[in-house]
């Protein structure tokens, strides 16, 4: 019996997952759901090293200075 593979499925145009690879509700970790107002920053690692390093620092310090 062949494996169907979940890339393969990306790679052929499919726009919804089918049901056997999804959890069932009890099974899926709670930490899943989405929190309202939070933002994640997004940062390309194909830029220079030192223009990842100083966009990782502003992002750590944006995340501490919003926690006070």
């Amino acid at each position: 019996m062949e494996v169907e593979r979940v890339q393969a499925l990306a790679i052929s145009g499919l726009n919804e997952l089918p049901a056997k690879f999804v959890r069932p509700a009890h099974e899926q970790p709670e930490n899943s759901k989405a929190l309202e107002g939070v933002t994640v920053p997004v940062i390309s690692l194909a830029q220079p090293h030192d223009v990842v390093v100083k966009e990782v620092a502003a992002a750590a310090t944006m995340g501490l200075l919003s926690h006070y």
